[in-house]
């Protein structure tokens, strides 16, 4: 199985000083390279913003042209959905093209490169199931159309942390954030 790859990024928590690099940041780095290592993820590199809250999200040293990686035959089966859409095929149609070709749905597409993930639930038996739902939420995904997108989810508050949705219209959007191969 391949190794996968990570990026670390840390940022000053908001009970945090601004004083040099903070105790949190250099604990978030042992913790996350250690969990790193014990799930055998390749670290590529550590983003680290000392001085600003998450909560004000504005990273100093993470850009979004630094997140992605692009898995080859997962971008591949989005290529052809983009087509399929392009020449007028609809998601039920499309569906059955993917079923009849044996292309494994998304989350048996993940359960197959991440085994241990569910390895103690029957959660995904049928791998070649898609569904129509799935093509919409990957032509409707902003990555595939080269934008980036922060801001889709936020905590509640400081001190409820469970997420609730953002309106679009507050969502930060970065255009043409990276290269789109369509062939």
């Amino acid at each position: 199985m391949a190794m996968e790859t990570a990026a670390i990024y840390c940022r000053l928590s908001q009970d945090d000083g601004s004083v040099g690099e903070s105790g949190s940041i250099q604990t978030q780095k042992t913790l996350l390279t250690q969990y790193c290592k014990e799930h055998h993820i390749k670290v590529s590199d550590y983003y680290c913003d000392d001085g600003w809250s998450g909560t004000s999200f504005r990273p100093t040293e993470f850009q979004a042209d630094d997140h992605l990686i692009v898995d080859p035959p997962a971008a591949e089966v989005v290529r052809e959905i983009f087509q399929m859409f392009a020449d007028g095929v609809g998601y039920v149609r499309m569906t059955k093209i993917l079923r009849s070709r044996g292309v494994l749905n998304p989350q048996a597409y993940f359960n197959q490169n991440n085994p241990d993930y569910y390895k103690n639930s029957d959660y995904w038996r049928k791998p070649y199931d898609w569904h129509a739902t799935s093509i919409r939420v990957i032509l409707n995904n902003p990555l595939y159309l080269g934008k980036v997108v922060f801001g889709r989810s936020k905590t509640k508050d400081f001190f409820d942390k469970r997420r609730v949705e953002t309106p679009e219209e507050e969502w930060i959007v970065t255009e043409n954030a990276h290269e789109i191969k369509l062939a």
